[in-house]
């Protein structure tokens, strides 16, 4: 190779490091994170119980109308009167039908868990700037549809349509806008999306909208503007090298040189680039295999997607159990959505600071364990001072958890993609994002569980959390190391 250069890391350090391009790459990559955010977390408000209403119904030919509340637990098929404008006003789903709602929200974090698995492949496949333009469209669609949905049934199609692009986009913002960076700047990588911003703009949206077919319409605006940004954003350089589209990367090269203000890469390097990068396929593979055979073929490369799964699970689980069960805290539900998105906005920042401090694995760890010490305190109220679930010290313990999970989990994303060559990194996040799937189908369900035992939902979450904290001790550091561009030898 040419002078100075060993690897692509040094060709992004010659046309200027982290410049302005760098800049607008991540800001374009990570903007959808906001409008995912508000679609992923719609069904808080447009599946909300109402606080109380009239079932009526017919026994022996006689009309009887019963006033309940949402914690009432009845079977009826009677009809519904009164009430907050929701999909359960609208289509009966109290009494006999109650589960209904719950069920459309887990069917939407099903759709994440196809979505982790195509999306990562898709991404493999076509590319990473396709794949992000075109979840974000299917978001849109999705949203749309769900505002026109005339049943629960086209309503959950629709709700699957988002849950599989919200994941499919998840894997693209991590690995994405880390294919332009060397390594000093990787943790902004996964790192600083405003999914905070989004949640406290749904909260906004709601109080505002409260019809849920509204609101279902008004959240998907903001996510046609990433599409005025497709004219400029490129394809990763590092993905069109794997590919051997030499003349494509080394455009792309020209245009970031453009933007930084500094002098282009000459073609020699490039095609040197290249020819190494091959040259590595072939001595570490020996043969073409798809992205997924390669990790479950490897066994190092399996046991740590394995591990890494399992951290972003627990991140995940607890994540979505505190969101999803905002609307059944004490208080009112919008500021509680507007807590959880000033949570998440603060958190994003704080775990960039504290990766460079202690390390991707250290930062790790004290998330994992620091998250479950609030939950204990949660637990102990339940079984020894008979404190109501309500109560507002819970509320501060449950959102305390929150801020250490977020950090926790933005801290696992930025260690995940830097722990995997480029030719498996992308399947590598949407085998993790499975389990972010998987724990938003579940936990929904755990929440529900805590009516019937208040504790359980904490020592279920708590678990979890001290798990993470122990796998993590099984992970090599990466801060600092260049990624790499293939996989080891088996």
């Amino acid at each position: 190779m040419p002078d100075g250069v060993h690897n692509i890391e040094d060709v992004f350090h010659k046309i200027g490091g982290f410049g302005r391009f760098q800049l607008f790459a991540l800001l374009t990559i990570i903007y959808p994170e906001m409008p995912a955010a508000v679609l992923a977390m719609t069904p808080v408000f447009v599946g909300g119980i109402p606080k109380s209403w009239n079932c009526t119904e017919d026994i022996n030919g006689s009309s009887i109308t019963s006033q309940l509340n949402s914690k009432d637990v009845c079977s009826c098929n009677g009809t519904l009167y009164g009430g907050e404008d929701s999909i359960v006003s609208e289509w009966n789903l109290v009494c006999d039908y109650s589960w209904v709602s719950d069920f459309i929200t887990s069917i939407q974090m099903g759709g994440m868990f196809i979505g982790a698995l195509l999306g990562s492949q898709l991404a493999d496949w076509i590319g990473r700037k396709q794949t992000l333009y075109l979840s974000c469209l299917l978001m849109l669609l999705g949203g749309a549809a769900s505002s026109i949905s005339p049943s629960p049934y086209v309503f959950a199609a629709a709700r699957f349509l988002i849950g599989v692009n919200i994941s499919t986009y998840m894997v693209m913002a991590t690995i994405y806008p880390m294919e332009f960076f060397t390594p000093k700047y990787r943790s902004l990588s996964g790192t600083l999306g405003p999914w905070g911003e989004g949640v406290i703009l749904l909260a906004l949206l709601a109080y505002f909208f409260p019809s849920w077919r509204t609101l279902s319409w008004v959240t998907c605006l903001p996510m046609t503007l990433i599409f005025f940004t497709f004219p400029f954003m490129p394809e990763s350089p590092r993905w069109l090298l794997q590919q051997g589209r030499v003349t494509e990367a080394k455009k792309v090269f020209d245009q970031i040189s453009q933007w930084n203000g500094y002098e282009k890469v000459d073609n020699s390097t490039v095609e040197a680039l290249a020819a190494d990068l091959e040259r590595q396929k072939k001595e570490s593979t020996g043969q073409n295999r798809t992205a997924y055979l390669k990790i479950i073929l490897n066994g190092k490369s399996l046991s740590k997607v394995m591990i890494f799964m399992g951290i972003w699970f627990s991140c995940s689980f607890i994540f979505y159990g505190v969101s999803f069960g905002a609307k059944s805290l004490s208080g009112d539900v919008y500021l509680n959505m507007v807590y959880v998105g000033i949570i998440d906005t603060l958190a994003l920042p704080s775990s960039v600071l504290l990766m460079g401090w202690l390390g991707r694995r250290k930062a790790t760890i004290f998330y994992c364990i620091f998250a479950a010490v609030p939950l204990v305190g949660i637990i102990l109220m339940e079984m020894e001072l008979g404190i109501p679930h309500s109560s507002t010290v819970k509320v501060i313990l449950a959102l305390t958890s929150r801020i250490f999970v977020d950090g926790g989990w933005t801290t696992i994303k930025c260690f995940t993609g830097e722990s995997f060559p480029t030719s498996i990194r992308s399947s590598a996040v949407g085998i993790c994002t499975v389990g972010v799937a998987i724990a938003g189908v579940v936990a929904p369900q755990v929440v529900f569980l805590g009516t019937m035992y208040p504790a359980a939902p904490y020592f279920i979450f708590g678990g979890f959390s001290v798990a993470s904290a122990g796998l993590s001790f099984l992970l090599r550091e990466t801060q600092g190391n260049p990624i790499e561009e293939t996989e080891a030898v088996k």
